[in-house]
């Protein structure tokens, strides 16, 4: 993880999301969208973002 990235891209492939606490976090959850830019966020519950991500799949 780059944990110093507090905002923004360094490699135009991932978007990391405003965090100021990163450099004390070790997980990052990179979101597949099916475009070049990843959306990439360091949540205080990754757990949880995951559960809400994966629970919205079937209903499009």
């Amino acid at each position: 993880m780059r944990a110093w990235r507090i905002w923004g891209t360094g490699d135009f492939l991932d978007w990391w999301n405003f965090d100021a606490r990163r450099p004390r976090k070790n997980c990052a959850l990179v979101i597949d969208v099916g475009r070049r830019v990843r959306p990439t966020i360091t949540s205080d519950d990754p757990g949880a973002v995951l559960r809400i991500l994966t629970a919205g799949r079937g209903r499009r």
